[in-house]
């Protein structure tokens, strides 16, 4: 009796692994909808160089994938 329910323990959970990685593969699986369509660049409205004085340059960590770089810019830009 012990030995099926510990078959019947064993085949749930790899029926719920498959279960999970199929899922991961159709619907992705990353923080930004890394298998989604692209998200669109967002232009800065104002292009003038003239009206900034200042220039920062800054380095962004833990970009997993281009859409999270794209997210960013965008925010930025806007």
């Amino acid at each position: 009796m012990a030995n099926v329910i510990i078959v019947l323990i064993l085949v749930v959970a790899v029926g719920y692994g498959i279960y999970s990685f199929i899922h991961h593969l159709r619907h992705g699986g990353g923080c930004c909808g890394e298998h989604d369509a692209p998200a669109k660049k967002v232009r800065a409205a104002d292009t003038n160089k003239s009206h900034y004085p200042h220039r920062l340059v800054m380095g962004v960590d833990g970009m997993t994938c281009q859409n999270c770089q794209r997210h960013v810019e965008n925010a930025l830009n806007t």
